[in-house]
Protein backbone atom coordinates (compact mmCIF):
# COMPACT_ATOMS: atom_id res chain seq x y z
CA UNK A 1 0.00 0.00 0.00
CA UNK A 2 1.39 3.36 -0.99
CA UNK A 3 0.73 5.27 2.21
CA UNK A 4 2.69 8.07 3.77
CA UNK A 5 3.35 8.40 7.49
CA UNK A 6 3.68 11.47 9.60
CA UNK A 7 6.68 12.07 11.82
CA UNK A 8 4.86 10.46 14.71
CA UNK A 9 4.45 7.30 12.63
CA UNK A 10 0.70 7.51 12.04
CA UNK A 11 -0.74 6.71 8.62
CA UNK A 12 -2.72 9.45 6.90
CA UNK A 13 -6.30 8.31 6.42
CA UNK A 14 -6.64 9.94 2.98
CA UNK A 15 -3.69 7.96 1.62
CA UNK A 16 -5.04 4.73 3.08
CA UNK A 17 -8.45 5.35 1.50
CA UNK A 18 -6.99 6.19 -1.92
CA UNK A 19 -5.04 2.92 -2.03
CA UNK A 20 -8.10 0.74 -1.42
CA UNK A 21 -9.94 -0.23 -4.58
CA UNK A 22 -13.34 -1.41 -3.38
CA UNK A 23 -14.49 1.87 -1.77
CA UNK A 24 -13.51 3.77 -4.90
CA UNK A 25 -15.40 1.28 -7.06
CA UNK A 26 -18.46 1.68 -4.87
CA UNK A 27 -18.24 5.48 -5.11
CA UNK A 28 -17.58 5.50 -8.86
CA UNK A 29 -21.18 6.39 -9.78
CA UNK A 30 -20.48 9.93 -8.57
CA UNK A 31 -18.17 10.41 -11.57
CA UNK A 32 -21.20 10.31 -13.85
CA UNK A 33 -23.01 13.13 -12.07
CA UNK A 34 -21.43 15.93 -14.08
CA UNK A 35 -23.48 18.31 -16.26
CA UNK A 36 -21.30 17.79 -19.34
CA UNK A 37 -21.57 13.99 -19.13
CA UNK A 38 -25.28 13.94 -18.38
CA UNK A 39 -25.92 16.44 -21.17
CA UNK A 40 -23.85 14.44 -23.65
CA UNK A 41 -25.74 11.24 -22.84
CA UNK A 42 -29.07 13.10 -22.92
CA UNK A 43 -28.58 14.43 -26.44
CA UNK A 44 -27.16 11.11 -27.63
CA UNK A 45 -30.19 9.35 -26.20
CA UNK A 46 -32.61 11.79 -27.83
CA UNK A 47 -30.85 11.40 -31.19
CA UNK A 48 -31.04 7.61 -30.89
CA UNK A 49 -34.75 7.73 -30.00
CA UNK A 50 -35.49 9.95 -33.01
CA UNK A 51 -33.67 7.53 -35.31
CA UNK A 52 -35.53 4.54 -33.83
CA UNK A 53 -38.84 6.38 -34.26
CA UNK A 54 -38.05 6.93 -37.94
CA UNK A 55 -37.24 3.23 -38.32
CA UNK A 56 -40.48 2.27 -36.57
CA UNK A 57 -42.53 4.49 -38.88
CA UNK A 58 -40.83 3.04 -41.96
CA UNK A 59 -41.51 -0.50 -40.73
CA UNK A 60 -45.14 0.41 -40.10
CA UNK A 61 -45.49 1.69 -43.66
CA UNK A 62 -44.39 -1.67 -45.08
CA UNK A 63 -46.61 -3.66 -42.73
CA UNK A 64 -44.05 -4.78 -40.19
CA UNK A 65 -45.81 -4.80 -36.83
CA UNK A 66 -42.87 -5.32 -34.50
CA UNK A 67 -40.80 -7.86 -32.65
CA UNK A 68 -42.37 -11.30 -32.01
CA UNK A 69 -42.56 -12.35 -28.39
CA UNK A 70 -40.61 -15.14 -26.68
CA UNK A 71 -43.40 -17.66 -27.42
CA UNK A 72 -42.41 -17.56 -31.09
CA UNK A 73 -39.11 -19.19 -30.15
CA UNK A 74 -40.90 -21.78 -27.97
CA UNK A 75 -43.18 -22.65 -30.89
CA UNK A 76 -40.11 -23.59 -32.90
CA UNK A 77 -38.92 -25.94 -30.16
CA UNK A 78 -36.41 -23.57 -28.59
CA UNK A 79 -36.62 -23.85 -24.80
CA UNK A 80 -34.53 -22.61 -21.85
CA UNK A 81 -31.64 -24.90 -22.84
CA UNK A 82 -31.10 -22.72 -25.92
CA UNK A 83 -31.37 -19.40 -24.05
CA UNK A 84 -27.90 -18.25 -25.08
CA UNK A 85 -28.61 -19.12 -28.73
CA UNK A 86 -31.87 -17.19 -28.56
CA UNK A 87 -30.23 -14.08 -27.10
CA UNK A 88 -27.27 -13.94 -29.47
CA UNK A 89 -28.64 -15.50 -32.68
CA UNK A 90 -32.41 -16.05 -32.72
CA UNK A 91 -33.57 -12.62 -31.55
CA UNK A 92 -31.20 -10.66 -33.83
CA UNK A 93 -32.51 -12.68 -36.78
CA UNK A 94 -36.09 -12.03 -35.65
CA UNK A 95 -35.28 -8.32 -35.45
CA UNK A 96 -34.05 -8.32 -39.04
CA UNK A 97 -37.13 -10.12 -40.34
CA UNK A 98 -39.69 -8.33 -38.16
CA UNK A 99 -38.25 -4.80 -38.04
CA UNK A 100 -35.87 -4.46 -41.01
CA UNK A 101 -35.67 -0.66 -41.13
CA UNK A 102 -35.42 -0.27 -37.37
CA UNK A 103 -32.73 -2.94 -37.18
CA UNK A 104 -30.74 -1.38 -40.02
CA UNK A 105 -30.86 2.06 -38.40
CA UNK A 106 -30.03 0.50 -35.03
CA UNK A 107 -26.81 -1.00 -36.38
CA UNK A 108 -25.79 1.77 -38.78
CA UNK A 109 -26.75 4.87 -36.75
CA UNK A 110 -27.78 4.13 -33.17
CA UNK A 111 -24.88 1.82 -32.34
CA UNK A 112 -22.23 4.35 -33.48
CA UNK A 113 -24.01 7.06 -31.45
CA UNK A 114 -24.00 4.75 -28.44
CA UNK A 115 -20.33 3.76 -28.58
CA UNK A 116 -19.11 7.31 -29.30
CA UNK A 117 -21.16 8.70 -26.42
CA UNK A 118 -20.11 5.92 -24.05
CA UNK A 119 -16.48 6.28 -25.12
CA UNK A 120 -16.52 10.03 -24.47
CA UNK A 121 -18.12 9.67 -21.03
CA UNK A 122 -15.73 6.85 -20.16
CA UNK A 123 -12.75 8.98 -21.19
CA UNK A 124 -13.90 11.94 -19.07
CA UNK A 125 -14.57 9.70 -16.06
CA UNK A 126 -11.23 7.90 -16.44
CA UNK A 127 -9.17 11.09 -16.60
CA UNK A 128 -10.95 12.54 -13.58
CA UNK A 129 -10.60 9.30 -11.61
CA UNK A 130 -6.97 8.65 -12.53
CA UNK A 131 -5.50 12.14 -12.75
CA UNK A 132 -7.99 14.42 -11.03
CA UNK A 133 -8.37 16.45 -14.23
CA UNK A 134 -11.50 17.47 -16.12
CA UNK A 135 -11.63 16.88 -19.88
CA UNK A 136 -13.91 19.17 -21.94
CA UNK A 137 -16.73 17.26 -23.56
CA UNK A 138 -15.65 18.42 -27.01
CA UNK A 139 -12.19 16.94 -26.51
CA UNK A 140 -13.66 13.69 -25.18
CA UNK A 141 -16.05 13.38 -28.13
CA UNK A 142 -13.17 14.00 -30.54
CA UNK A 143 -11.14 11.30 -28.79
CA UNK A 144 -14.05 8.89 -29.08
CA UNK A 145 -14.79 9.74 -32.72
CA UNK A 146 -11.18 9.04 -33.70
CA UNK A 147 -11.51 5.59 -32.14
CA UNK A 148 -15.02 4.79 -33.31
CA UNK A 149 -13.74 1.89 -35.41
CA UNK A 150 -12.03 0.33 -32.39
CA UNK A 151 -15.11 0.89 -30.23
CA UNK A 152 -17.43 -0.72 -32.78
CA UNK A 153 -15.00 -3.59 -33.37
CA UNK A 154 -14.66 -4.24 -29.65
CA UNK A 155 -18.42 -4.30 -29.08
CA UNK A 156 -19.32 -6.30 -32.20
CA UNK A 157 -16.25 -8.54 -32.53
CA UNK A 158 -17.31 -11.33 -30.14
CA UNK A 159 -20.86 -11.27 -31.51
CA UNK A 160 -19.57 -11.60 -35.06
CA UNK A 161 -17.44 -14.57 -33.96
CA UNK A 162 -20.51 -16.27 -32.47
CA UNK A 163 -22.57 -15.53 -35.59
CA UNK A 164 -19.85 -17.02 -37.81
CA UNK A 165 -19.78 -20.16 -35.68
CA UNK A 166 -23.57 -20.32 -35.91
CA UNK A 167 -23.35 -20.02 -39.70
CA UNK A 168 -20.77 -22.82 -39.87
CA UNK A 169 -22.96 -25.04 -37.68
CA UNK A 170 -26.04 -24.31 -39.81
CA UNK A 171 -24.19 -24.96 -43.07
CA UNK A 172 -22.59 -28.12 -41.71
CA UNK A 173 -25.91 -29.40 -40.43
CA UNK A 174 -27.59 -28.75 -43.77
CA UNK A 175 -24.88 -30.53 -45.76
CA UNK A 176 -24.06 -33.43 -43.43
CA UNK A 177 -27.30 -34.18 -41.58
CA UNK A 178 -29.98 -33.47 -44.19
CA UNK A 179 -29.37 -36.34 -46.62
CA UNK A 180 -29.57 -40.13 -46.35
CA UNK A 181 -26.23 -41.92 -45.87
CA UNK A 182 -24.43 -38.60 -45.71
CA UNK A 183 -26.01 -38.11 -42.29
CA UNK A 184 -23.87 -40.97 -41.01
CA UNK A 185 -20.81 -38.87 -41.77
CA UNK A 186 -22.52 -35.97 -40.07
CA UNK A 187 -23.11 -38.10 -36.99
CA UNK A 188 -19.43 -39.06 -36.88
CA UNK A 189 -18.39 -35.42 -37.15
CA UNK A 190 -20.98 -34.15 -34.68
CA UNK A 191 -18.27 -33.95 -32.04
CA UNK A 192 -16.82 -31.01 -33.96
CA UNK A 193 -20.21 -29.31 -33.77
CA UNK A 194 -20.17 -29.78 -30.01
CA UNK A 195 -16.71 -28.23 -29.79
CA UNK A 196 -17.84 -25.26 -31.87
CA UNK A 197 -20.93 -24.95 -29.70
CA UNK A 198 -18.80 -24.94 -26.55
CA UNK A 199 -16.55 -22.28 -28.05
CA UNK A 200 -19.52 -20.12 -29.01
CA UNK A 201 -21.01 -20.55 -25.54
CA UNK A 202 -17.75 -19.53 -23.88
CA UNK A 203 -17.45 -16.47 -26.10
CA UNK A 204 -21.07 -15.52 -25.43
CA UNK A 205 -21.03 -16.06 -21.66
CA UNK A 206 -17.78 -14.16 -21.16
CA UNK A 207 -19.12 -11.40 -23.42
CA UNK A 208 -22.22 -11.06 -21.27
CA UNK A 209 -20.09 -10.98 -18.10
CA UNK A 210 -17.28 -8.73 -19.30
CA UNK A 211 -18.67 -6.60 -22.12
CA UNK A 212 -18.87 -3.57 -19.81
CA UNK A 213 -15.06 -3.38 -19.94
CA UNK A 214 -14.79 -3.21 -23.74
CA UNK A 215 -15.47 0.51 -24.18
CA UNK A 216 -13.33 1.52 -21.15
CA UNK A 217 -10.42 -0.49 -22.56
CA UNK A 218 -10.44 1.75 -25.63
CA UNK A 219 -11.14 4.92 -23.65
CA UNK A 220 -8.48 4.34 -20.98
CA UNK A 221 -5.67 2.64 -22.90
CA UNK A 222 -6.27 3.67 -26.50
CA UNK A 223 -6.57 -0.02 -27.34
CA UNK A 224 -7.64 -1.26 -30.74
CA UNK A 225 -10.58 -3.64 -31.05
CA UNK A 226 -8.54 -6.84 -30.73
CA UNK A 227 -6.59 -5.59 -27.71
CA UNK A 228 -9.78 -4.36 -26.01
CA UNK A 229 -11.45 -7.75 -26.49
CA UNK A 230 -8.31 -9.54 -25.27
CA UNK A 231 -8.16 -7.40 -22.13
CA UNK A 232 -11.85 -7.76 -21.28
CA UNK A 233 -11.83 -11.53 -21.78
CA UNK A 234 -8.52 -12.01 -19.95
CA UNK A 235 -9.66 -10.01 -16.93
CA UNK A 236 -13.01 -11.81 -16.83
CA UNK A 237 -11.49 -15.29 -17.02
CA UNK A 238 -8.54 -14.48 -14.74
CA UNK A 239 -10.51 -13.05 -11.81
CA UNK A 240 -14.23 -13.79 -12.32
CA UNK A 241 -15.08 -13.64 -8.60
CA UNK A 242 -13.30 -10.31 -8.24
CA UNK A 243 -15.16 -8.97 -11.28
CA UNK A 244 -18.51 -10.01 -9.83
CA UNK A 245 -17.57 -8.40 -6.49
CA UNK A 246 -16.65 -5.11 -8.15
CA UNK A 247 -19.79 -5.14 -10.29
CA UNK A 248 -21.95 -5.72 -7.20
CA UNK A 249 -20.20 -2.90 -5.31
CA UNK A 250 -20.58 -0.57 -8.29
CA UNK A 251 -24.25 -1.53 -8.62
CA UNK A 252 -24.85 -0.76 -4.94
CA UNK A 253 -23.27 2.67 -5.27
CA UNK A 254 -25.18 3.29 -8.50
CA UNK A 255 -28.45 2.25 -6.88
CA UNK A 256 -27.94 4.60 -3.94
CA UNK A 257 -27.09 7.53 -6.22
CA UNK A 258 -30.07 6.91 -8.49
CA UNK A 259 -32.44 6.47 -5.55
CA UNK A 260 -31.48 9.90 -4.23
CA UNK A 261 -31.79 11.41 -7.71
CA UNK A 262 -35.18 9.82 -8.41
CA UNK A 263 -36.53 11.05 -5.07
CA UNK A 264 -35.33 14.60 -5.76
CA UNK A 265 -36.63 14.72 -9.34
CA UNK A 266 -39.91 13.05 -8.40
CA UNK A 267 -40.42 15.53 -5.58
CA UNK A 268 -39.68 18.41 -7.95
CA UNK A 269 -42.23 17.18 -10.48
CA UNK A 270 -44.76 16.68 -7.70
CA UNK A 271 -44.25 20.19 -6.31
CA UNK A 272 -44.59 21.68 -9.81
CA UNK A 273 -47.80 19.71 -10.41
CA UNK A 274 -49.34 20.60 -7.05
CA UNK A 275 -48.35 24.25 -7.21
CA UNK A 276 -49.48 24.83 -10.79
CA UNK A 277 -52.78 23.02 -10.19
CA UNK A 278 -53.69 24.66 -6.89
CA UNK A 279 -56.27 27.09 -8.33
CA UNK A 280 -57.12 25.31 -11.59
CA UNK A 281 -60.58 24.35 -12.74
CA UNK A 282 -61.66 20.80 -13.51
CA UNK A 283 -60.72 20.76 -17.21
CA UNK A 284 -57.40 22.50 -16.63
CA UNK A 285 -56.65 20.11 -13.76
CA UNK A 286 -57.32 17.16 -16.07
CA UNK A 287 -55.00 18.70 -18.67
CA UNK A 288 -52.23 19.08 -16.10
CA UNK A 289 -52.70 15.54 -14.80
CA UNK A 290 -52.68 13.99 -18.27
CA UNK A 291 -49.61 15.94 -19.32
CA UNK A 292 -47.73 14.95 -16.17
CA UNK A 293 -48.47 11.21 -16.08
CA UNK A 294 -48.26 10.61 -19.85
CA UNK A 295 -44.46 10.71 -19.67
CA UNK A 296 -44.69 7.21 -18.14
CA UNK A 297 -45.69 4.64 -20.81
CA UNK A 298 -49.14 3.26 -20.11
CA UNK A 299 -50.21 5.79 -17.50
CA UNK A 300 -51.40 8.32 -20.05
CA UNK A 301 -54.03 5.85 -21.32
CA UNK A 302 -55.48 5.52 -17.81
CA UNK A 303 -56.32 9.24 -17.68
CA UNK A 304 -58.97 10.77 -19.99
CA UNK A 305 -57.30 12.78 -22.75
CA UNK A 306 -58.26 16.47 -22.88
CA UNK A 307 -59.69 18.06 -26.01
CA UNK A 308 -59.23 21.31 -27.90
CA UNK A 309 -56.59 23.70 -26.66
CA UNK A 310 -56.32 21.64 -23.48
CA UNK A 311 -54.93 18.80 -25.61
CA UNK A 312 -52.17 21.06 -26.93
CA UNK A 313 -51.48 22.28 -23.40
CA UNK A 314 -51.25 18.70 -22.15
CA UNK A 315 -48.77 17.85 -24.92
CA UNK A 316 -46.57 20.82 -24.00
CA UNK A 317 -46.68 19.95 -20.30
CA UNK A 318 -45.71 16.38 -21.16
CA UNK A 319 -42.85 17.64 -23.33
CA UNK A 320 -41.44 19.74 -20.49
CA UNK A 321 -41.89 16.95 -17.95
CA UNK A 322 -39.97 14.55 -20.19
CA UNK A 323 -36.81 16.64 -19.77
CA UNK A 324 -36.21 15.84 -16.08
CA UNK A 325 -37.47 12.27 -16.53
CA UNK A 326 -35.11 11.61 -19.43
CA UNK A 327 -32.46 13.51 -17.51
CA UNK A 328 -32.67 10.89 -14.77
CA UNK A 329 -32.26 8.16 -17.38
CA UNK A 330 -29.31 10.01 -18.92
CA UNK A 331 -27.75 10.37 -15.47
CA UNK A 332 -28.24 6.64 -14.86
CA UNK A 333 -26.46 5.80 -18.12
CA UNK A 334 -23.66 8.27 -17.42
CA UNK A 335 -23.15 6.85 -13.94
CA UNK A 336 -23.26 3.32 -15.34
CA UNK A 337 -20.51 4.05 -17.87
CA UNK A 338 -18.44 5.69 -15.11
CA UNK A 339 -18.87 2.62 -12.91
CA UNK A 340 -17.79 0.34 -15.77
CA UNK A 341 -14.72 2.51 -16.33
CA UNK A 342 -13.60 2.31 -12.70
CA UNK A 343 -14.29 -1.44 -12.63
CA UNK A 344 -12.05 -1.81 -15.69
CA UNK A 345 -9.24 0.19 -14.07
CA UNK A 346 -9.57 -1.85 -10.87
CA UNK A 347 -9.47 -5.15 -12.77
CA UNK A 348 -6.47 -3.93 -14.76
CA UNK A 349 -4.72 -3.14 -11.48
CA UNK A 350 -5.44 -6.60 -10.09
CA UNK A 351 -4.65 -8.60 -13.24
CA UNK A 352 -1.86 -6.59 -14.93
CA UNK A 353 -0.37 -4.65 -12.02
CA UNK A 354 -0.93 -1.28 -13.68
CA UNK A 355 -1.76 1.51 -11.30
CA UNK A 356 -5.20 3.03 -11.71
CA UNK A 357 -3.57 6.42 -12.35
CA UNK A 358 -2.02 5.19 -15.60
CA UNK A 359 -3.86 6.20 -18.76
CA UNK A 360 -2.93 6.42 -22.40
CA UNK A 361 -2.34 10.10 -23.06
CA UNK A 362 -1.24 11.60 -26.40
CA UNK A 363 2.43 12.54 -26.18
CA UNK A 364 3.07 10.48 -23.06
CA UNK A 365 3.37 7.01 -24.53
CA UNK A 366 6.95 6.33 -23.51
CA UNK A 367 6.51 7.58 -19.97
CA UNK A 368 3.35 5.58 -19.47
CA UNK A 369 4.98 2.44 -20.81
CA UNK A 370 7.94 2.81 -18.47
CA UNK A 371 5.68 3.28 -15.46
CA UNK A 372 3.49 0.41 -16.59
CA UNK A 373 6.42 -1.97 -16.96
CA UNK A 374 7.86 -1.02 -13.59
CA UNK A 375 4.44 -1.50 -12.00
CA UNK A 376 4.06 -4.94 -13.52
CA UNK A 377 7.55 -5.92 -12.38
CA UNK A 378 6.72 -4.83 -8.85
CA UNK A 379 3.50 -6.83 -8.96
CA UNK A 380 5.40 -9.93 -10.03
CA UNK A 381 7.81 -9.51 -7.09
CA UNK A 382 4.92 -9.06 -4.67
CA UNK A 383 3.11 -12.09 -6.07
CA UNK A 384 6.23 -14.20 -5.68
CA UNK A 385 6.61 -13.15 -2.05
CA UNK A 386 2.91 -13.58 -1.21
CA UNK A 387 0.28 -11.00 -0.34
CA UNK A 388 1.60 -8.35 2.00
CA UNK A 389 -1.09 -5.72 1.60
CA UNK A 390 -4.80 -5.55 2.17
CA UNK A 391 -5.06 -4.21 -1.39
CA UNK A 392 -3.81 -7.56 -2.72
CA UNK A 393 -7.22 -8.89 -1.73
CA UNK A 394 -9.40 -5.82 -2.29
Amino acid sequence: MNTETRRDGTVQLADWWEDLLWPRVMASAALGIRPSRIGLVFFGMVAALVVLWVGHELDRLVGKTGMPGPMAAVARGEGPHTALWQVIVTYPVMCVTSMPFTTALLVLVVLPIKVVTAGAVSRMAAVEFARGEFVPWTEAVGYSLRRMGSLLGAVLGPLVAVWLIALVLAAGGFVLLNWPYVNVVGGVLYGLALLLGMAASLIGVVYIAGNLMLVPAVACDGADAVDAIQRAYAYTLDRPVRLVLYLVLAAIGLGIALLILVVLVGAGIGVAYAGAGWWLGERAQAMLLHGTVSVVPGLGDAVPAPEGSYKAGSWLISLWTMIPVYGVLACALSCGVSCATVVYLAMRRICDGQDTSELWMPGEIEGVMQVSLSGRAAEVRVSAAGPTDVDDEL
